[in-house]
């Protein structure tokens, strides 16, 4: 019986997997540039950890954040960059809670911490996750005109982490932006820069929106765009393009349809005879133009024209005839021009 109650006592005093838990915020801590934050932890059920070694850290145990053990703080075993922006406060260690301050947060504390008790043989750990979130600095924008649409570009920096990108306009539709650019200075900030092409005036107004996706913080710029901002066409080159555009598919026109052998094109008003008087009215502007002559069309008409042909051989001969009348009038007008020249 005594053996058995001794047994019993030892079994008490062994250490158990189920000595404590260790629980921490579930939550992410979000904490914005430069603050600080006080990471909290504890064990369950309640008991004192003055005697035990807390260990806080990272990605590695053997680099920690803080370490506490044997009742001191080791400053010596401590990450460099945490010395002096880290501290255990241990008012409440005799109940198992402790928290870790951190000073003068910087994006680089972004990330997983680890909280250990170790009690002899036997620990424990908890993670808790904390965001560093940056809002930043004021928009800057810039305007662009070219020939043919306007760039409008938005510029700021010292976000964190990356931030959302919207360009909006006056109706509250969302435009992809033409181009984004992210880059990060030494301290890990983020600056951002984005373009926006607009080409015709339906968009008077864009707005340029920033927003942090940790805490939602937006920052924007409104662009209101001049009326007659945008590049427009000149009337009078409208309708010069207009005007060569006819010119050249006339010009065209006449080439395919009145070249020897065609049987196509038909000159119906050559039929009734009306030909020649349009032709004498129209002579000069045919011959700006680079094209034969309207009498000449008429008669190359009446010796191409197969299917309609006259049966009368008379007035084959005549047409014949003059059309090498016309030729040779053509052709001594330019013997003048170039004996002039």
């Amino acid at each position: 019986m005594e053996f058995m109650y001794f047994v019993a006592i030892l079994l008490m005093q062994m250490p158990t997997s189920a000595q404590f838990m260790v629980h921490g915020t579930v939550e992410p801590l979000v904490v914005p540039l430069g603050g600080q934050v006080e990471i909290h932890c504890h064990l369950s059920p309640p008991q004192s950890a003055a005697h035990m070694e807390v260990r806080w850290f990272r990605n590695r145990y053997t680099q920690p954040v803080y370490l506490y053990q044997d009742g001191r703080d080791l400053y010596g075993e401590i990450l460099k960059d945490y010395v002096e922006r880290t501290k255990l406060l241990k008012e409440s260690i005799g109940e198992g809670n402790v928290k870790l301050r951190i000073e003068n947060v910087v994006p680089s504390d972004t990330g997983e911490y680890h909280c250990l008790f170790k009690d002899g043989d036997f620990s424990e750990e908890a993670i808790v996750e904390i965001k560093i979130a940056a809002v930043g600095l004021e928009i800057q924008f810039n305007v662009n005109v070219t020939s043919s649409d306007i760039i409008v570009e938005c510029n700021s920096g010292r976000w964190f982490p990356k931030p959302q990108i919207q360009w909006i306009d006056s109706s509250g539709q969302i435009i992809p932006p033409s181009s984004e650019s992210y880059s990060q200075d030494q301290s890990k900030l983020f600056h951002i820069s984005t373009t926006l092409i607009l080409n015709d005036n339906s968009k008077r107004g864009v707005t340029c929106n920033l927003q942090n996706p940790i805490t939602g913080q937006k920052k924007w710029t409104n662009i209101k765009l001049a009326d007659d901002l945008l590049p427009e066409i000149p009337y009078w080159e409208v309708v010069l393009y207009i005007i060569i555009s006819v010119l050249l598919f006339v010009r065209y026109g006449y080439f395919v349809c009145y070249q020897p052998g065609n049987k196509v094109c038909i000159d119906e008003d050559s039929r009734h005879g009306k030909a020649r008087a349009r032709a004498l009215h129209h002579n000069k502007l045919y011959r700006w133009l680079g094209l034969p002559s309207h009498r000449e069309i008429r008669v190359v008409f009446f010796l191409d024209l197969q299917g309609t042909r006259s049966s009368n051989q008379d007035h084959e001969d005549a047409a014949t005839h003059e059309l090498a009348t016309i030729r040779s009038q053509d052709c001594n007008t330019t013997k003048r021009r170039r004996a002039t020249l």
